[in-house]
């Protein structure tokens, strides 16, 4: 198991089990990787480029700005300068289309369906997978940019935005089924069931929206400031506010399970089948039932790369380092420059 992070300038490939550098390579401002077989696809401000996992070598590379990637079977759909949208082969790189001219915003998120890919910004924007021809475009708000995460659910692309929420139908990309105003930008959207659930940056409400209609179906206000982060695991959402709060509620109606005060600051949830990390200006263990496992040894705010069999990886602004995730003791501790927020890909 290797973990593919990314620095200012750099992409490096480390042992998990070890924490020893495998492979580096030179690439300026990386913004985006993706597996595709045995193979990391990057992108970034200095070009686009194949990675072999095992080796580090180069397997084909291109010029040219890129800030967002979405990956189809062997189909790779990169946004570039510009804002135009170029389709390759993943295998070799080729070019299978371009855009004849710029999109004409910043768009900040890839989706493609069956027959289609969706560019969502401002607008949400279908072209044909086929030839990269323009099939609708379609208003989503007054604002020009828009942090869009879409999600297939059935029949329907449903997604958030800026103070909005949406659905769109998949098989007509121009057709808005529901479109809801949100009193500010939802935070962590998660799919549960037939419910759309998400927090507030600067609110203590938690909200859930019906997917069929975009109706509220319960908001429970949590008394506290505004929230950090929201994760799920079966039926159960957990929210970590500002103060560093964690608490579990019924995702059906909203009812609080269980609430756990740590010392989390600026914190991430990551769950996997057996407990939650918290990890921000602390690290934690907690169990289902809002125990309190471990608090680890780092005190320097962090961020979850993912895990790894018996390992949470975290990186802080110049490091990298595998927390056991039964006991919480540092296992090792990697410097690396600059790779806390940067994109990561666990292979």
């Amino acid at each position: 198991m290797r973990l593919v992070v990314s620095g200012t300038d750099h992409v490096y490939a480390i042992d998990v089990r070890r924490g020893s550098i495998l492979w580096q390579h030179a690439l300026a401002q990386p913004r985006a990787i993706v597996r595709h077989d045995d193979s990391a696809i990057i992108g970034g401000r200095g070009g686009l480029c194949s990675i072999e996992l095992a080796t580090g070598a180069t397997r084909w590379a291109h010029t040219g700005g890129i800030d967002t990637l979405c990956l189809v079977d062997d189909e790779l759909y990169a946004i570039g300068p510009h804002t135009r949208l170029h389709s390759r082969v993943a295998r070799t790189g080729a070019e299978r289309w371009s855009s004849n001219e710029g999109l004409g915003e910043e768009w900040s998120a890839l989706y493609a369906t069956d027959w289609y890919v969706l560019l969502l910004s401002g607008h949400a924007t279908a072209v044909q997978r086929v030839d990269g021809a323009r099939i609708s475009n379609v208003g989503l708000g007054e604002y020009p940019q828009l942090s869009a995460e879409v999600r297939g659910c059935g029949d329907r692309l449903v997604g958030t935005g800026w103070e909005l929420a949406f659905a769109l139908s998949v098989d007509l990309p121009e057709c808005v089924l529901w479109l809801t105003r949100l009193p500010e930008f939802p935070r962590s959207p998660r799919l549960v069931d037939d419910l759309l659930c998400f927090a507030f940056t600067s609110r203590s409400d938690v909200m859930a929206l019906e997917i069929a209609t975009g109706q509220p179906r319960w908001t429970v206000d949590l008394d506290g400031p505004g929230t950090d982060h929201l994760a799920v695991h079966g039926q159960t959402l957990f929210v970590i506010d500002q103060r560093g709060r964690l608490c579990a509620l019924n995702a059906s109606d909203g009812a609080t399970r269980w609430t756990l005060q740590t010392d989390c600051n600026n914190a991430r949830l990551l769950v996997s089948d057996a407990a939650i990390y918290v990890v921000g200006s602390q690290t934690c263990r907690v169990s289902f039932a809002g125990v309190l496992a471990w608090i680890g040894p780092l005190s320097t705010p962090a961020a979850a790369h993912g895990l790894a069999g018996d390992s949470l990886l975290l990186a802080t602004q110049n490091a990298v380092m595998s927390v056991d995730t039964e006991t919480g003791a540092l296992a090792w501790t990697l410097a690396l420059p600059d790779v806390r927020v940067r994109p990561s890909l666990l292979a």
